[in-house]
Parts: C-alpha cells; sequence; structure tokens
C-alpha cells in the first residue's frame, strides 16, 4: 500500500507540473498580446510628440484589448490559485461541478490542440461529496484526456452529472470505447489506484460509448488516506 501512495504521489506531481505549465502558457500569451497593445499605444504617443494627429477611435479600440487581455490574464491566474490550493486541502466535503467545471478549464488547452470541443451540462444545484480534491481533479483529468485521445481531433465530447442517493456520476459520450485487444485495457493500473484511493470507479459502457466516473457520497473510514 505504500508503494502505491508514493506512485500516486509521483503521478499527482506530473499531474501538478503538467497542469501548470499548460496554464503558464496561456498567461505568457495573453501577456504577449498585452505587451504588443501596449507597444502601439507607444507608439501612437511618440507619433503625437512629433506632430501626428491622434487617432483616437484607434487608442480607444487598443485600450480596450488591453482591458480584455488583463481579464483573461486575471481569470487564468484566480484558475491556477483555486488548482494549486486544492492540491494542500485534505480529505473534505466538496462540491463535484465546481471540480468538474475547474478541470474542463485546466484541459481546455488540450482539447483546443485537438481541436475538440467540450460540451459541459454541469448542474446549477451542488453536488457534495467527501474526496481529496486534488486526487479527484487528478482522476477526472485522466479520464477526459483518454476520452479525447479515443474520440479524434476535431470532434465533440459531452459531459453530463448525474446525482444518485449513494453517488455522483460523471458520463463523458459520445465515445469510442477502447478494446483491451486493441489499446489495453482502461483504467489501467495507475488510474484505478487514483480512483482507489477516493474509492471512486470507472466504468466504461460500450453499448452508449460512455465512460463514467462514480463517487461515493463519503469515504468510508479506515481507508480515507491513501498512505493508510
Amino acid at each position: 500500500m505504500e508503494n502505491e501512495f508514493y506512485m500516486i504521489a509521483g503521478k499527482g506531481l506530473s499531474f501538478f507540473g503538467k497542469i501548470t505549465a499548460s496554464i503558464s502558457h496561456e498567461l505568457k500569451n495573453a501577456l504577449a498580446v498585452i505587451n504588443e497593445k501596449a507597444g502601439l499605444l507607444e507608439d501612437f504617443a511618440v507619433m503625437a510628440n512629433k506632430g501626428t494627429p491622434l487617432d483616437l477611435q484607434r487608442m480607444e479600440s487598443l485600450a480596450g484589448e488591453i482591458i480584455k487581455h488583463i481579464g483573461r490574464a486575471n481569470d487564468i491566474i484566480r484558475t491556477l490559485n483555486v488548482f494549486a490550493h486544492s492540491a494542500e486541502e485534505p480529505l473534505k466535503t466538496a462540491d463535484l461541478t465546481e471540480i468538474l467545471a475547474l478541470v474542463i478549464r485546466l484541459c481546455s488547452r488540450f482539447a483546443d490542440m485537438k481541436s475538440i470541443t467540450i460540451a459541459p451540462k454541469i448542474p446549477t444545484d451542488p453536488m457534495t461529496i467527501q474526496t481529496h480534491p486534488f486526487f479527484a481533479e487528478h482522476l477526472i483529468c485522466q479520464c477526459l484526456t483518454v476520452a479525447m485521445d479515443w474520440v479524434g481531433m476535431g470532434k465533440n465530447i459531452e459531459i453530463g452529472m448525474e446525482n444518485t442517493p449513494d453517488d455522483v456520476r460523471i458520463h463523458i459520450f459520445p465515445l469510442y470505447i477502447a478494446k483491451q485487444s486493441d489499446n489495453g485495457s482502461f483504467p489501467d493500473k495507475e488510474t484505478q489506484m487514483l480512483a482507489n484511493a477516493i474509492r471512486a470507479r470507472v466504468e466504461q459502457n460500450e453499448a452508449s460509448n460512455t465512460l463514467s466516473l462514480i463517487f461515493p457520497r463519503s469515504i468510508p473510514s479506515p481507508g480515507c488516506n491513501p498512505g493508510t
């Protein structure tokens, strides 16, 4: 069990690095646009000092672009902040709808790189469970990444949620569910260990081409800590 804990921790560190690198790339792009627009404003100022009349409409447009991308940068930093704090949170009662929305945001760049559209149908009412938020985020991201690999370039993925008396379920569909003879079984050993750590289940339904993540309402004790 201790070996499993260290494997999960190691994969979690890799996951954290992958997501942080992706978010920092987005932030860098936003800052590059801000820098470009600010440079144009500076050019206008130099031209005005040389007697060229100011194009007020153009300057207003540039200022609006800068404000828009500053807002984008703030959103990116806010997302990174929420994600970073989740890594230090213990077992707690959390809203799975918020965790799912965060993971979709974190994976949006990966989806864009594959020209995949993610269409989530997240309920407005909270769906609370007891879990380790960071492990839950890692598990959802792992499954969503596999789903994007299965569906292929330029396709659509829908994500829904289901509230039952015993658990909360996330459904990713429609997918080509990989057969063991084609791409190996899923969940693989590492994903299964991650699911076990928070007492979740990952199930495939080939009839409906759906990949489901099933989270219990609470994690029984003992066993809530993957290292125990």
